[in-house]
């Protein structure tokens, strides 16, 4: 490639990144406005400080909003409470968080599919009976386990 076709090829690309800018700017102010105009549904994740003034780790169900450690608290009634929901997940690790969190969010997006009309108070309430059936089921299956294991060393 000369020098000729070197400029040309940057200049395209340099172009190229332009356009790209452009619609990644438009993208956001997008996500913006429909962060800011989100009715929030909060999700408690649960507590990821060290410090008991770190608190717990909040996300809206909905806009993802709080994702990424950004600061978001809507105080109100309708919390969907997957403090305990799974706990093999270690919420301080952002990764694994952000699991937590679209897992939720799957669960809330199976729901809607077959009931697209609920309000975000039923959602929150089928949320949570959802989430505290499926502990209750993980902790009856470690009891479980564990009288198995007794009557085989016995």
């Amino acid at each position: 490639m000369n020098k000729f076709e070197r400029m040309q090829a940057i200049k395209k690309l340099e172009e190229e990144r332009e356009i790209l800018l452009r619609k990644l700017s438009k993208i956001d102010k997008k996500l913006k406005n429909e962060k800011e105009e989100c009715n929030h549904i909060s999700v408690d994740l649960g507590y990821y400080g060290i410090f008991p003034s770190t608190g717990d780790e909040y996300c809206c169900l909905i806009c993802g909003k709080g994702k990424n450690r950004e600061f978001y608290f809507e105080p109100q009634k309708n919390i969907v409470h997957a403090e305990k929901y799974l706990p093999e997940l270690d919420i301080t690790d952002d990764a694994q968080c952000t699991i937590k969190f679209e897992c939720v969010q799957k669960l809330a997006l199976s729901i809607l599919r077959e009931y697209p009309n609920l309000s975000d108070e039923e959602l929150v309430d089928r949320l949570n009976s959802l989430i505290e059936k499926s502990i209750l089921s993980k902790e009856n299956n470690k009891v479980i386990k564990l009288m198995t294991i007794s009557k085989i060393q016995k």
